[in-house]
């Protein structure tokens, strides 16, 4: 009965380590051809590769911090239309999936945009990006291939992991204590 207790306990703290790992913070860079590079995190949920359920989004492009509440979305450079709705905004570790804009304005096209990042992939390419950058209010045309990173932050999908293995380690320290007593 005691041992089938503890697998039950053990079972649990396990998956909600797994549950808590699932959503997490995610770090990313993009860095131009020219060694320019635009860097910032977010928070989302990895499914395959994926990430889904976008927020708390930050950019920074060379010393700029993007101000205000950002706004994600898709764009579509051809038309210049953009999607600001509701996880409209596709992100993933494969670059050539990735089809968003980061802004702190609900429409760039409208002007009332003042920083933006924004990465898509035409159709067929798969090595060549259409990235752009708008930098307090002026457009920054970049090189159009570059290096996409994205991964988790360890952290804090860690640490409930970490301290769940502490406390099984000092029950087993304790049962020891009172078998030896």
């Amino acid at each position: 009965m005691k041992r089938s207790l503890k697998a039950a306990v053990i079972a649990a703290a396990f998956a909600a380590c797994a549950a808590a790992a699932h959503a997490e913070t995610f770090e990313f860079s993009y860095t131009f051809a020219d060694a320019m590079a635009i860097t910032g995190s977010l928070d989302g949920t990895l499914n395959g590769d994926l990430i889904a359920n976008i927020s708390n989004v930050t950019v920074d492009f060379a010393g700029t911090q993007f101000n205000g509440r950002l706004f994600s979305g898709t764009s579509d450079n051809v038309n210049s239309v953009f999607n600001y709705s509701a996880n409209a905004a596709v992100v993933s570790t494969n670059a050539a999936l990735n089809n968003f804009i980061f802004s702190d304005g609900n429409d760039p096209a409208l002007g009332n945009t003042t920083n933006a990042f924004v990465f898509n992939s035409p159709a067929g390419l798969v090595e060549a990006f259409n990235t752009n950058v708008l930098v307090n209010n002026t457009d920054i045309d970049m090189p159009a291939s570059g290096t996409w990173d994205i991964r988790p932050v360890p952290v804090p999908a860690a640490l409930p992991l970490l301290l769940s293995g502490m406390g099984l380690l000092a029950a087993a320290k304790r049962r020891r204590q009172a078998q030896a007593a």
